[in-house]
């Protein structure tokens, strides 16, 4: 059984269970938040090996929450995959591209794709 913990951070209730369920199926332990705010709260708290963040949220969007992980000494090394349903534009894409070792847009991420980066980045 994988003890690798993986923290989940979408406002979207349907696809932080399907996210989660997924994981779970595949040995992983699971968080979940439900916004930008509870997600830092929940990941300094509880702490996990990888976060998959969503970008548009309330409170603190997914772009707040990666400027807070890697202004942290100490939290800066967590991988983290971006999940967005977002068009980004290329100054966004640019500077998700220093801050996160992949980005998926919604609807793929059920894919076994996902499931291969996610280890892969766990490695």
């Amino acid at each position: 059984m994988s003890q690798e913990k993986i923290l989940i951070i979408d406002d979207d209730d349907q696809i932080r269970t399907l996210l989660a369920e997924r994981l779970k199926f595949h040995q992983y332990r699971v968080s979940t938040a439900e916004d930008g705010e509870d997600g830092l709260e929940r990941f300094r708290k509880e702490g996990a090996d990888l976060v998959l963040l969503d970008l548009m949220m309330p409170k603190l969007d997914g772009f707040q929450v990666l400027e807070a992980l890697k202004a942290d000494d100490q939290l800066q090394a967590i991988p983290v995959i971006v999940v967005t349903a977002r068009a980004l534009t290329p100054h966004e894409r640019k500077r998700l591209s220093d801050q996160v070792q992949i980005l998926w847009e919604k609807g793929s991420f059920l894919s076994d794709e996902l499931l291969e980066d996610i280890d892969a980045t766990l490695g």
